[in-house]
């Protein structure tokens, strides 16, 4: 064998030096590429969750809630979006079942309305007294939707603040009374 020189010699154990030294480098970039997607898959997973939960909200869906882990920030940012969904729920059944409420008692006094008015057109002339009450039924009815709305009015007034409620008696009797007088051509005309 033909004797090596200064430089061969040298490459003969830098060679393989670097090659170690450029593995060693490759696995350290592998294991931090490996480590930073593994993070950031940790970081990002909260705030996907907390993202879809933002969607169903926006498309009226307030039973969506994210599942809280540990009691990082985005655990107390889930709870308190869960939070604030449950309230938006609860909100949301309030609002339907007052707009189904609010419904059924405009349209009591406008059916009675309606059959007072029918039996006043349909019916064969009737008696110049009981013409006068039913107008004066009619009359009442129309005080009645008249109140029902300033009533609305009045929640929102006092949902906004504006105004204060304060209580007043009153007779149930005579309420009764007035109902039933009201009620009684209905009642007439269904048997």
């Amino acid at each position: 064998a033909l004797p090596m020189s200064a430089a061969e010699a040298a490459a003969v154990v830098i060679v393989p030096a670097l090659m170690t030294l450029f593995g060693a480098l490759l696995g350290v970039a592998l294991a931090t590429l490996i480590t930073v997607i593994f993070m950031s898959r940790i970081v990002t997973r909260p705030i996907k969750a907390l993202s879809e939960g933002i969607e169903h909200m926006s498309v009226g869906d307030f039973s969506h809630r994210v599942i809280i882990r540990g009691h990082s920030e985005y655990a107390q940012l889930a709870a308190a979006f869960n939070m604030m969904s449950e309230r938006l729920e609860s909100l949301d059944r309030s609002r339907n079942q007052f707009v189904s409420n609010a419904s059924h008692e405009l349209k009591t006094p406008l059916s009675t309305i309606k059959i007072l008015i029918e039996t006043l057109i349909y019916q064969d002339p009737m008696d110049p007294g009981m013409t006068k009450e039913f107008l004066g039924n009619i009359n009442s009815e129309i005080d009645r939707l008249n109140g029902i709305i300033s009533d609305l009015l009045s929640l929102v007034s006092i949902d906004s603040g504006e105004m204060r409620l304060k209580r007043e008696k009153f007779r149930l009797d005579d309420m009764v009374r007035d109902c039933t007088r009201k009620l009684a051509p209905l009642a007439r005309e269904r048997g």
